[in-house]
């Protein structure tokens, strides 16, 4: 790990590397690249290069309403209490998962695929001249975030190892000998065609279903029939999708299961019809004895 300023972004030092692949994640606090890296980002306060994310005028004082908590970016973290001085709402391009959603601001945080990447922008700055444009830093939230930011964008947690990424999560095929395209079924049964990139790899990201992904090389396109277990998982739920597999053969099929998400349910309801019940019952007998 290595911090550096913006003026690093100009150095063949950080160009050559950074369109080579070396990185895993890099970090962008209130700057942007000339060209995106070939590695995972986290843009602070700054948008990607390009016109496939945009944002709109700054907004004073706004409330979060809401976080994605079934990402693995956002897992285990309590954001009530944070306020924020001044935030950007972002348009996120097609295909993006809104993160953190805001009362004024709308979305300020979010995660978009780029290739075999992912691009999570921020769309409020930590610090300003003037000082903390948050009081995030200080909450015990921050330090967990950060762990799985690097954890997630920064690939220690493996894939293939780990057996669960978020929905929406691009793959990235390899084969030997394949040739210039791919065939994917999706688990609607629709059929996509991947085309090799300049680096002889295949990227796919269209993962937002869950179920039984086909992938077929060559010319005999052998595809298995989906689990119907696998459509009874909810909408939101972690799903195994392994961000790299090799094509042993000519048809290799890349499985998509389902695995549950734990998540807190409000059970306080149910105790306080369980009590009025018991009171109920109570009053019901009381009275009857004093009829009798």
């Amino acid at each position: 790990m290595r911090f550096e300023g913006p003026d690093f972004l100009k150095t063949d030092t950080y160009r050559n590397p950074a369109q080579s692949g070396y990185y895993d994640l890099v970090i962008y606090d209130r700057c942007s690249p000339e060209a995106m890296p070939q590695a995972n980002t986290l843009m602070i306060a700054a948008l990607p290069p390009g016109d496939a994310w945009s944002a709109e005028a700054s907004v004073d004082v706004p409330q979060i309403i809401d976080i994605e908590r079934s990402h693995p970016l956002l897992q285990l973290i309590e954001m009530v209490e944070v306020r924020i001085v001044e935030a950007t709402p972002l348009v996120a391009p097609s295909g993006a998962t809104s993160l953190i959603d805001t009362d004024r601001a709308g979305v300020v945080f979010a995660i978009a695929p780029r290739e075999a990447f992912e691009d999570a922008v921020l769309g409020f700055s930590l610090v300003t001249a003037e000082g903390l444009n948050t009081d995030w830093p200080m909450k015990l939230s921050f330090p967990l975030f950060l762990f799985n930011v690097i954890e997630y964008l920064g690939g220690v947690r493996d894939p293939l190892v780990a057996g669960t990424v978020a929905p929406g999560s691009s793959v990235k095929l390899e084969t030997e000998g394949a040739g210039e395209e791919l065939e994917v079924q999706k688990p609607d049964d629709a059929r996509v065609t991947v085309l090799r990139s300049d680096f002889g790899t295949y990227h796919f990201a269209e993962t937002d279903e869950l179920g039984v992904y086909a992938v077929s090389a060559g010319d005999e396109k052998k595809l298995p029939s989906t689990s119907p277990s696998t459509f009874s998982i909810p909408r939101k739920a972690i799903f195994a999708c392994p961000r790299r597999i090799r094509l042993r053969s000519e048809t290799s099929t890349l499985l998509v299961s389902a695995a549950e998400q734990v998540a807190r349910h409000q059970g306080w309801k149910i105790l306080v019809l369980l009590a009025l019940v018991v009171l109920l019952v109570e009053w019901y007998i009381y009275n009857r004895r004093v009829y009798l």
